[in-house]
Parts: structure tokens; C-alpha cells; sequence
């Protein structure tokens, strides 16, 4: 048995002490608020577009890639499988947790798998709209789509690291506040997913 590795109780009493918080939280939380209306105001611009605009009258609808709605169920198993992972952190159970982390990796890179030929096709009838000289939302919804995805590479990073800390048995009680605040970055993806898919599909 490794003497070194922290045992369950001192698992559990780096994730509960005090020091869980501090600098990391508050930097986590400018961090989504920031992100969230840098989110928040592409939105708006695009409801202001579409609903709005001068061109909008005449403007078709926007039919969303049957592949967008697939990778809204798979980010909700993501979702599933970050919520898991946390469980599984407050216990102490650091195998169960790098199994967890290792399925959400799994998951966040089919949802991207499964968004790329989405935006293929989003691009290509934006490209459509402007040969035919016709005024169309498919070019701010392919970038609104684009920014969430590159957000969800960026969250990949981190979760990449901790995947390869658990291969190599390194999850230790150090890791914990970095899997929290992984766990509350795609939280916070997930929420913005739903509110952008939703406002595409009404207001399209």
C-alpha cells in the first residue's frame, strides 16, 4: 500500500475545509459572469437581428441541423456525467471519480464531434444567403454556435489534465478545487447551451 496517497479522510477534509473557496471561487465566479454576458449580449444582438431588423421581414426561417438537437442530449449526459464526478470527489472515492472524469471527457468530445458538421452546414447556407444577395441569420448563428464550441475545447483542457493526473494515480487531494471548478465551468456550458439553442429555435 503507497504511504503517500492521502487517505479518504484526509480526501474528504481538503474538499470540505475552508481553503476549498478563497481566491479560486471568487476568480471562477468574475470568470462566468464575465463569460455570461459576453454570451448574454451575442444573444441579444441576435434577437435584435431577427426580430428587429429592417431585413427581417423578408427573411427566411432558420432551420437548425438535426445534429445541434443530438448534441443537446449528449451535453446532457455530459452533464450527468460532471454532476457523478463531483459526487464521487466529496466522498472521497478518487477511482470512481477518474472513471466519471474520463466518461465526461468521453462525452464533451463526441458533443464536438457531433456539433462539426452542424456548423459545415450552418456555414454553407450562410454562404448561400450571401451569393443570392439575401439577408439571412445563419452567419450569426454559425458564429454563436462556433463560440459556445470553442468554449467547450477550452473546458476540455482542464478536464484533459485531470483525466491524465488519474491515469497516472496522481488525483490526489490537491486536484479536488480544480475538479469543483470544472464541474461548475460546464454547469455554467450546459446553461448557456440550453438558452442558446432555445432562443435559435423560437426566434428562428
Amino acid at each position: 500500500m503507497d504511504t503517500d496517497s492521502p487517505s479518504k479522510d484526509e480526501v474528504l477534509a481538503s474538499w470540505q475545509g475552508p481553503d476549498t473557496g478563497g481566491n479560486r471561487g471568487l476568480g471562477m465566479l468574475i470568470f462566468l459572469v464575465a463569460l455570461g454576458m459576453f454570451f448574454a449580449v451575442g444573444i441579444v444582438c441576435f434577437l435584435l437581428y431577427r426580430l428587429t431588423g429592417s431585413a427581417s421581414a423578408g427573411m427566411d426561417p432558420l432551420n437548425l441541423p438535426p445534429a445541434l438537437w443530438l448534441s443537446t442530449a449528449v451535453l446532457a449526459a455530459t452533464a450527468w456525467g460532471v454532476q457523478q464526478s463531483l459526487v464521487a470527489a466529496r466522498q472521497g472515492q478518487i477511482p470512481l471519480l477518474y472513471r466519471w472524469l474520463r466518461r465526461t471527457w468521453v462525452l464533451a468530445f463526441l458533443f464536438v464531434l457531433i456539433q462539426a458538421p452542424a456548423l459545415a452546414e450552418l456555414l454553407r447556407v450562410h454562404q448561400v444567403y450571401v451569393q443570392d444577395g439575401r439577408a439571412g441569420i445563419y452567419g450569426m448563428t454559425f458564429a454563436l454556435v462556433l463560440l459556445h464550441a470553442l468554449h467547450v475545447l477550452g473546458g476540455m483542457v482542464p478536464l484533459s489534465i485531470l483525466v491524465w493526473r488519474g491515469r497516472g494515480q496522481n488525483l490526489g487531494e490537491e486536484s479536488l478545487p480544480f475538479v469543483r471548478s470544472c464541474v461548475v465551468y460546464w454547469h455554467f456550458l450546459e446553461v448557456v447551451w440550453l438558452v442558446l439553442v432555445i432562443t435559435l429555435a423560437w426566434a428562428g
